[in-house]
């Protein structure tokens, strides 16, 4: 399989779980964590449901796409 055929099933699977467009996105690295709790109306989907993308394989990372609003902004 192509690397654009995973990255095309990938966002297909994507599309599917979330309502809108996010309007940014944070990659929150160690010890950020916590900001995910603040995170309103949260759509969580963890790495290992998503067809073609990489495990979490440092130990105490959550492994999760997490989608809502923060502060305002989707």
């Amino acid at each position: 399989m192509l690397y654009s055929e995973k990255i095309s099933g990938a966002i297909k699977f994507l599309s599917g779980k979330i309502d809108k467009k996010p309007e940014i996105a944070l990659i929150l690295g160690s010890g950020l964590g916590s900001l995910a709790e603040s995170i309103e109306n949260p759509s969580v989907i963890t790495y290992q449901d998503i067809p073609y993308w990489p495990r979490s394989t440092a130990p105490g990372h959550a492994g999760k796409l997490i989608f809502g609003t923060l502060e305002g902004i989707s």
